[in-house]
C-alpha cells in the first residue's frame, strides 16, 4: 500500500513521533578484500623457534645454485619462498694484494642482497608457500642475482658465504617474518630471517640441473623401450602344437583320411550342437549385464592451508528505527578474526541485503562496477580489530521496499 502524503500518515496515525520500522533483514554479503599475510603474535615470543632448515647448494662458484627449504617439525609451517629475500656475507680468499687475514679470508665482509628493485619491505603473498611435516621447498637461482653488479666478482673458488633468507633481526615488535607457524594452537615463534651453513666456493665445474626423473625426454625413451615390437602379423604367436583350450603338448595324431582332430572347449564335451549354442548364448547375455569395472581414481589431497591466516566475518545490527523509509539504515561491521593482518576495502556497492516482508522477498544490490578499488581506499586491520559502515538501504534496494509501516 503505497501513501501519497507520508507526512500526513506518520502525523495521524503516530502523533507525528518516529514510526520504528522493524526491519528483519537476512543479510548475505560478499566483501572483497585483498589479503597481505604477516604474523605478529606478541604471546608467541616465549616459545620455540620452528625447525626449519635452510640449505643452499652450491656445487660450483659461477652458479646454479639450489635454495632448499625443509620443514623439520611435527605440524604445518608458513614460509616466504622467494629468492628475493636471500642476502650472502661474502669474504673473499686471502692474498697478497689484500689487507689483514682472518684464517685464510679478508676480514672485509662484503654483504650481498640483490639489486636496489629487490628490496622487499613486505610479505611476498604471491609466494607464501604452507608446507607440511617433512615437505621441502627446493628452487634453482643464479647466485649473480643476489651478488649483483661488482659484487659478483666476489664469488670465485674459495670465497667464503654466509647465507641468509629473510629480514635483519629487529628489537620490538615487527610483522615481517620468513617462517612462522601454520597450524592452531601455536607451537612455535615467529623467525624474521633464516641462517644457512657457511660454505667455501668449490673450484669444479658449473653443474646442469636437468628435469626431474621419469619427466621429458627420459620418460618418452622409457616408454619406446617398454613399447612391444611389432609384427605384421599380429603380437600374438602360438607355439606350434599349442591350440587355444588345451594345455600345449604334442600334436594330436590326424585320422585316417587327413581330418585333424579339434578337442572342443572345456566344459562343454558330451553336448549337441544345439546346447553348445545355447550355452554360448546365455554366457553372452550373463556379460552384457555384468557390471561394468570403474576405475576410481582417488582425489588428491587439497592443499595445506594457514590455519592463523587472517578470517574475515561480516556482522550487521538486528533492527533500525527509522521515521521514514528513506531513513532505514544498516551498520555493517568487518571483523578479523584471524591471527594475522590483513588489508580491507569495505564500499556498499559490496554488499547485498535479502530483505523479507509480508509481500516477498526482496534482493537488494547494487549494480557491479568493473574498476578495481584504489590502493588508498585500502585500510590495514590487525588481528581482533574491526572496522564499520552505515548503508541506506533506500540507496540499495528497489523503490517501495520500505513502504510498508512495521516491516
Amino acid at each position: 500500500m503505497r501513501f501519497a502524503d507520508e507526512s500526513r500518515f506518520f502525523g495521524g496515525i503516530l502523533r507525528r513521533r518516529a514510526a520504528f520500522v522493524f526491519g528483519a533483514a537476512f543479510v548475505l554479503s560478499w566483501l572483497s578484500c585483498t589479503t597481505v599475510a604477516s604474523a605478529r603474535e606478541p604471546a608467541a615470543e616465549s616459545l620455540p623457534p620452528p625447525p626449519v632448515r635452510l640449505r643452499i647448494v652450491a656445487p660450483s662458484a659461477s652458479g646454479p645454485w639450489l635454495l632448499r627449504i625443509d620443514n623439520e617439525a611435527d605440524q604445518k609451517v608458513r614460509v616466504a619462498a622467494d629468492v628475493r629475500l636471500l642476502s650472502f656475507d661474502v669474504q673473499a680468499p686471502a692474498s697478497r694484494l689484500r689487507g689483514s687475514v682472518d684464517g685464510g679470508w679478508t676480514r672485509h665482509v662484503t654483504h650481498c642482497d640483490g639489486p636496489a628493485d629487490f628490496s622487499v619491505n613486505h610479505f611476498p603473498i604471491d609466494r607464501e608457500l604452507v608446507l607440511e611435516p617433512g615437505q621441502s621447498y627446493v628452487e634453482q637461482f643464479d647466485p649473480r642475482l643476489i651478488c649483483f653488479g661488482k659484487d659478483a666478482d666476489l664469488l670465485v673458488p674459495g670465497a667464503r658465504v654466509k647465507p641468509y633468507l629473510g629480514w635483519k633481526p629487529r628489537s620490538g615488535k615487527s610483522e615481517l617474518f620468513a617462517v612462522d607457524a601454520a597450524a592452531r594452537p601455536r607451537a612455535f615463534r615467529p623467525l624474521r630471517r633464516l641462517a644457512a651453513p657457511t660454505l667455501v666456493l668449490s673450484y669444479a665445474d658449473p653443474v646442469v640441473y636437468g628435469p626431474p626423473p621419469g619427466s621429458g625426454e627420459d620418460a618418452a625413451k622409457g616408454e619406446e623401450a617398454a613399447a612391444p615390437s611389432e609384427d605384421p602379423k599380429g603380437s600374438r604367436h602360438t607355439p606350434p602344437g599349442h591350440h587355444r583350450g588345451r594345455p600345449p603338448g604334442p600334436p594330436s595324431q590326424p585320422p585316417e583320411g587327413g581330418a585333424e582332430i579339434i578337442d572342443p572347449p572345456p566344459g562343454i564335451e558330451g553336448h549337441t550342437v544345439g546346447e553348445r549354442r545355447a550355452a554360448a548364448k546365455s554366457a553372452e547375455e550373463a556379460t552384457k549385464h555384468r557390471p561394468k569395472r570403474r576405475n576410481l581414481t582417488p582425489r588428491p589431497p587439497p592443499p595445506p592451508s594457514d590455519d592463523l591466516a587472517a578470517r574475515m566475518t561480516l556482522t550487521t545490527t538486528h533492527y533500525s528505527d527509522a521515521g521514514r523509509p528513506t531513513e532505514v539504515a544498516l551498520s555493517v561491521q568487518a571483523h578479523n578474526a584471524g591471527e594475522r593482518p590483513v588489508f580491507v576495502a569495505l564500499r556498499s556497492r559490496m554488499l547485498s541485503f535479502r530483505v523479507e516482508g509480508p509481500d516477498g522477498a526482496v534482493e537488494c544490490r547494487r549494480p557491479s562496477v568493473d574498476h578495481a578499488v584504489p590502493r588508498d581506499l585500502f585500510h590495514k586491520l590487525q588481528q581482533g580489530k574491526h572496522i564499520h559502515m552505515d548503508v541506506l538501504l533506500a540507496e540499495v534496494c528497489p523503490p517501495g521496499t520500505f513502504d510498508r509501516p512495521g516491516l
